[in-house]
């Protein structure tokens, strides 16, 4: 359908908004890696992937319906793509760790 991409516009800056400020600006990355221990080795692109891919899941729907959602929505989509993405990974004592910087 052509009218798919309407209205895409405000989804792409949100969420480029939101990966500057969680990814990218704090250097999350490096966070994760000297402040927590996954169960089994990974890698950053591994983490980032598993993000992307819980994001997509949750947002097709709606792009397929060519609804955009509130800013506020897209924001706690993409915090529970980061914390499976990245926190599905960790113990439960990790998770802890992590649950704690992702609230700050």
């Amino acid at each position: 359908r052509p009218d798919l991409s309407a209205n895409r516009d405000v989804e792409r800056d949100t969420i480029w908004a939101l990966t500057k400020k969680w990814l990218i600006e704090p250097d999350f990355m490096d966070w994760i890696r000297r402040n927590v221990s996954p169960v089994m080795p990974s890698n950053d692109s591994l983490m980032i992937i598993n993000t992307l891919n819980v994001l997509d899941a949750i947002i097709r729907p709606f792009v397929a319906n060519n609804e955009v959602l509130s800013e506020d929505a897209y924001k706690r989509c993409f915090m529970y793509a980061i914390a499976w993405g990245f926190g599905g990974l960790l113990d439960l004592d990790e998770r802890a760790k992590f649950w704690e910087k992702l609230s700050s």
